[in-house]
């Protein structure tokens, strides 16, 4: 019976140890995760084939696999007017070019990381096909890098040609003879070159026909001819080994290598492989009426695409001359007028129509005249919510910059909503003082109007470390231009101490007076800006912090960086970054020596600031 018992136990044991191993996982397990991209197994026509006559290409690879953004990855060179078709079948991958074929033209079809297996995704990365419909395939390479000429950073997905057709023409009207993409670090490769002399070129191309036509394109040009070349270097390489010799059987006792056979090895390199472009954005130069908008009532707004060279010429169409009086403001660069109806009567008037003659520019310069309707819709509100606040709007409001913390290398700056006046500059009407020790001194300081109608004023006064003032403000002192007055107001504000500042200084080895250094925040932000009078640059009041710092050649003299001219052969303004981060704390002095040629151009920014691809 224990017997039996026994038995029973161990049969009971082996049945609950085969269920515990079956319930391990749900199902059949796999293996490891597939991480092999796709293998390709035969072309047709065969890669790197000669003398071909057919436009279809047929790939078979080792698993079912698909293509992905071909538009956008897939790159043939030379470019193709039509776009090819390009599809994945189970194993293969048909593609069908729509143009005639060239004779005697070396074809690349780059597929990138366009073809993946449909499992897992695998990419396989950096396949290229090639073939020829002549007796030989051109070899030649060029290399490079496109980079941003204001920021320095790599450009990634822009095309890359060549032309032998060293006219200047060339790449305003004619498709590159070879073209590639940079990738997301801005570098490129163009493969299969027939020697020759090339210009290169980099093109955003927005009008997808391989050729700079459009104002907005992004280019990068360069006027040296660059003549590609492949230098092989022969090694030779042995397979060898020792042997004993025994000098009983007559020969030597020592130790000889024996030459089992001599291996040849080439090693070919291309260049020129570090051609570098600076990629720009030209200035648009076209004129024209952008937007107009009336957001309230005594406000007509005109955006132009460009500067005014001369005002627009207005006509009132539904309502008199008499009540269009206004007061023009123009924006710093004045591409924005904005006219302040004067007149309550036309305020009245929710529709206002305009014709507006203005200067416009294509290819040439013309006038243009447009009927423009201002309407003006009142915000949504409760009644009696507005006649409360119009109630409570009884003074002109005066807004300020005054700070418990104020910077002494600014001014004090009052500002309005609406055009205003001051009252004829008595200086009892204002007062500016500054505390010593508990008593209130007058001061002589001057207040001056900022714009032309009156929407800024400033104190002019040479602020004094950690020191308090205010600026006492009289009733009426200003007007705006409804009638409303201000009351009267006493702003405070005092200054940082110099203890809170610090100063950096540059030193530049190669000065040549065309300097302007930038000091830039961590996000490569322009926070201050100063043209190099000498050699020495020094930058006065710096909040600590840490910061990065670039200079540009200012080579107008305009003290701003200006971007390029493909049709004047004009670059843009060289920037130079300075290759390390800045740490300024208070109450220091850092003094930096920079030479702007001591690293190559790529190694400059630093890799905080540098952008690569999307990624900061």
């Amino acid at each position: 019976m224990k017997q039996t018992i026994k038995i029973l136990s161990i049969i009971a044991f082996c049945i609950l140890t085969i269920l515990g191993c079956a319930s391990r996982g749900s199902g059949p397990q796999g293996g490891p995760k597939d991480t092999t991209p796709p293998k390709l197994l035969k072309c047709n026509p065969e890669n790197g084939a000669t003398n071909v006559s057919t436009n279809k290409i047929q790939l078979t690879f080792d698993e079912i696999v698909l293509v992905q953004s071909t538009f956008e990855k897939v790159v043939i060179s030379p470019p193709q007017t039509n776009i090819p078709t390009i599809k994945a079948s189970g194993h293969k991958v048909n593609v069908n070019l729509q143009d005639s074929l060239r004779l005697n033209t070396t074809y690349t079809i780059d597929f990138t990381n366009s073809i993946i297996d449909n499992n897992e995704r695998n990419e396989l990365n950096g396949f290229t096909f090639s073939f020829a419909t002549g007796d030989f395939i051109d070899t030649l390479r060029l290399s490079g890098t496109i980079i941003d000429s204001e920021t320095l950073n790599p450009i990634p997905n822009l095309i890359v040609g060549i032309h032998s057709n060293l006219n200047d023409t060339a790449f305003t009207s004619i498709p590159f003879e070879r073209i590639t993409k940079t990738n997301n670090e801005g570098k490129f490769t163009i493969n299969n070159i027939r020697e020759g002399q090339y210009h290169v070129f980099a093109i955003s191309d927005i009008g997808s026909n391989y050729y700079f036509d459009i104002p907005t394109e992004q280019i990068a040009f360069d006027d040296s001819i660059y003549t590609p070349i492949c230098t092989t270097e022969i090694n030779y390489d042995t397979i060898s080994h020792y042997a004993i010799i025994d000098s009983i059987n007559n020969i030597v006792d020592s130790t000889q290598l024996i030459i089992d056979s001599v291996i040849t090895k080439y090693n070919h390199t291309y260049t020129p492989d570090d051609v570098i472009l600076f990629a720009f954005t030209e200035k648009n130069n076209r004129q024209y009426l952008s937007k107009s908008s009336r957001a309230e009532r005594h406000k007509l707004t005109l955006e132009f695409g460009n500067p005014c060279d001369s005002l627009p010429i207005l006509k009132p169409l539904n309502f008199a001359d008499s009540i269009f009086t206004y007061m023009l403001q123009e924006s710093t660069n004045r591409d924005t007028l904005t006219y302040w109806l004067t007149d309550t009567i036309a305020w009245q008037q929710d529709t206002l129509q305009i014709e507006t003659t203005y200067q416009k520019r294509d290819d040439s310069t013309y006038w243009q005249t447009d009927t423009i309707t201002f309407l003006y819709r009142a915000p949504r509100a409760n009644k009696k919510k507005n006649n409360e606040i119009e109630e409570k709007i009884k003074y002109h409001p005066i807004n300020s910059n005054k700070s418990t913390s104020f910077d002494i290398y600014v001014p004090f700056i009052l500002t309005f909503d609406v055009p205003t006046t001051i009252t004829p500059n008595d200086t009892t009407w204002y007062q500016l003082q500054e505390k010593v020790d508990t008593n209130w001194v007058d001061l002589e300081a001057k207040l001056v109007k900022g714009d032309s109608i009156g929407l800024k004023y400033q104190i002019e006064y040479n602020w004094k470390a950690a020191t308090d003032y205010q600026l006492i403000i009289d009733s009426a002192l200003f007007t705006s231009f409804i009638g409303l007055a201000t009351q009267e107001e006493t702003l405070s504000f005092k200054t940082k101490s110099l203890e809170e500042y610090a100063v950096l200084i540059f030193e530049l080895t190669d000065y040549t007076g065309k300097e302007v250094i930038q000091i830039l925040n961590k996000e490569d932000k322009v926070v201050r800006q100063q043209a190099a009078t000498e050699a020495k640059v020094r930058f006065e009041y710096m909040k600590p912090d840490t910061y990065y710092a670039r200079l540009f050649i200012d080579e107008n003299g305009n003290g701003k960086w200006d971007t390029g001219n493909y049709k004047e052969k004009r670059q843009a303004e060289k920037i130079y970054y300075y290759p390390y981060d800045m740490e300024l704390r208070a109450f220091w002095d850092v003094e930096e020596v920079w030479n702007v040629y001591e690293l190559p151009i790529l190694e400059q920014k630093p890799k905080e600031l540098k952008k690569v691809g999307n990624k900061q």
